[in-house]
Parts: C-alpha cells; sequence; structure tokens
C-alpha cells in the first residue's frame, strides 16, 4: 500500500496489524521520515529569453515583453514532481515560462502537488519602454544644437536624426553615436529659415516625442541689430 498526500520532512508511525482465522492477531509498528524536495539553485535551471519568439541574451536591450523559459538540469531527479513558475513568488502556476511588460523576477519551483522545494530565480532587467528627452534645441542660421537625456537605468542614447518632415524616422535613418546618458550635438549646414525636427533614440529602439526647431533667417537678424550711421564731408 502507498500513502499519498504526505508533508515532506515530517514523521510518520506505521502500524501493522495481522488476524488468523482463529481470531488471533499480532502487529508492528515502525517509524518513516517522509523525504525533502531539492531546493532549487539558479545554476539548477537553464533560463532561456526571447522576444517574439527571437531568443536573445538576457542583457539585449528591448521595449517588447520578454519571455522567460525555464528547464531543470537532467541531473536533477524530477521523479514524482513538477515545475511550477510564478511572477512575485507567491502564486505559482503548472507552466514552465511566464511573460513579462516590465522588469522582475520569475521564481521557479519544483512541487510533488503537496509539498515544494526552495524557489530559485530568472531576472528580466533589460525591458525599456521610456522615451529619451531632448531637454534643449537651439539654432542659428545654419545649424542646429540639441541636449538629450535618458533615464539613469534606460538603456542609454545611441543615435539621433535631424528631418524635414513631421514622420517618425526609421532606424536606419539615425546617424549612431557612443550609448550614452546625456547626449548633445550641433549639426551644421541646414538652411536658414527651415523648420527641422530633432530626434534620439536609445539602445530599446524608443524615440523621443518630436522635437520642432527653425533655423533663423538673415534678414531678420539684421532687422534686430541697432544700426548707427555717421557722415562726415571732407574739402
Amino acid at each position: 500500500y502507498t500513502y499519498g498526500d504526505l508533508i515532506q520532512g515530517k514523521k510518520y508511525n506505521i502500524k501493522v496489524v495481522a488476524k488468523a482465522e482463529n481470531g488471533q492477531t499480532a502487529e508492528v509498528t515502525a517509524e518513516q521520515t517522509t523525504g525533502s524536495i531539492a531546493n532549487l539553485t539558479a545554476g539548477d535551471i537553464v533560463f532561456t529569453y526571447t522576444v517574439d519568439g527571437k531568443v536573445i541574451d538576457k542583457n539585449t536591450w528591448t521595449n517588447g515583453k520578454v519571455k522567460v523559459s525555464a528547464k531543470i538540469n537532467p541531473e536533477i531527479d524530477m521523479t514524482g514532481l513538477k515545475i511550477q513558475t510564478s511572477k512575485d513568488g507567491k502564486k505559482y502556476e503548472n507552466a514552465d515560462a511566464q511573460t513579462f511588460t516590465e522588469n522582475g523576477t520569475m521564481y521557479v519551483v519544483l512541487t510533488d502537488g503537496k509539498n515544494y522545494g526552495g524557489s530559485a530565480g530568472g531576472t528580466v532587467t533589460n525591458i525599456d519602454k521610456t522615451r529619451p528627452i531632448i531637454t534643449e534645441a537651439t539654432t542659428t542660421t545654419n545649424s542646429i544644437s540639441i541636449k538629450a537625456t535618458d533615464e539613469e537605468k534606460g538603456s542609454g542614447i545611441v543615435g539621433y536624426s535631424i528631418t524635414t518632415t513631421s514622420s517618425q524616422p526609421r532606424s536606419e535613418e539615425f546617424t549612431p553615436v557612443n550609448n550614452t546618458k546625456e547626449f548633445s550635438t550641433t549639426i551644421n549646414n541646414q538652411i536658414q529659415g527651415t523648420t527641422y525636427y530633432a530626434w534620439v533614440k536609445d539602445k530599446a529602439e524608443n524615440i523621443n516625442e518630436v522635437k520642432t526647431v527653425k533655423t533663423e533667417n538673415v534678414t531678420d537678424l539684421i532687422k534686430d541689430v541697432n544700426l548707427t550711421f555717421s557722415y562726415s564731408t571732407t574739402g
């Protein structure tokens, strides 16, 4: 006979009684302690990270959803056990994967349906959905200067673009720059009196809200100058 639904690591007394046809009985009692489900460590699990079905390195920045899958290493005895996962370490599901829309941790445990081993986690730290910001934009008659910033925990600015339309530029239309949290540059050889649109993007492909700037006109600058003339005659 097999007893089920027992508590792990608990001592049980087992009593067996035999009864003969003449009514005489004999009994024997034994003690047995149930085993415990092994506590998992990160080394016991292979975590796989995917975005849109494509496997990525866990450090690859994205502004999309990250699916984390867990596979128990083959040296772990899974007899009578199943894997469960959770995104908060409290509510577990009969699933070996969880999908994250923001950074967090997937917890993994083994269970026999009643008892649980200690959990191990696979962290998600590569989701960035915050747009970088152009904090300042100034112009001359033929140049545009911009300053931009990305949040402290963001992926960092990796490109900029100046366009003549308000349509968001494609990724390949950005001029690449070294990854940075704070960015500034001046773009020369622009046309005077023209409206331009300034853009920056971060490593997770987030792009700023459009920033509109207009280069100055030479004629406007002349109007703003207070000129004083003096005349003299000779002869």
